[in-house]
């Protein structure tokens, strides 16, 4: 379940707001001076009240927290594997590396007969490739 952060700060301020309109907070709080009935019934109300959203805001706060926990398992799964495509990367570079410098190698030797079987397989490639899509244009599209 996603709960939505600007939500639960706005929750907050009206939790702040309604104590401050009340004339409560956690230092100034006191017990009612025994009065007529209604000022009872009111400050049984007001408590009630304060306990239904002191209730809803720790409900609000565990999930804040829980998902704060899946944020961070979520970071450290994509660290990991972030981590392991950096190192395959590394591992392709290399290869792909190790690759040109043989081309270049060849390519100074300058053997014509070598560069000849090269352009012939790169020309019949090209034509394997191009033969493949227009074969897939004309009898894929069924």
């Amino acid at each position: 379940k996603i709960v939505d952060v600007h939500m639960l700060v706005r929750e907050f301020q009206t939790f702040q707001h309604y104590f401050k309109q009340i004339n409560l907070s956690a230092t100034t709080m006191r017990r009612t001076p025994v009065g007529s009935m209604n000022d009872i019934k009111n400050s049984e109300i007001i408590e009630r009240e304060n306990d239904q959203l002191i209730s809803s805001l720790q409900g609000k706060v565990a999930a804040l927290k829980s998902l704060t926990i899946d944020i961070g398992t979520e970071v450290g799964e994509q660290n990991k594997y972030l981590n392991g495509m950096d190192n395959e990367f590394d591992f392709g570079e290399g290869l792909l590396g190790n690759t040109m410098k043989r081309l270049q190698i060849m390519a100074a030797k300058s053997n014509k007969r070598f560069t000849l079987y090269l352009v012939v397989f790169g020309f019949g490639c090209f034509l394997l490739i191009y033969y493949v899509v227009k074969w897939r244009a004309w009898f894929g599209s069924e």
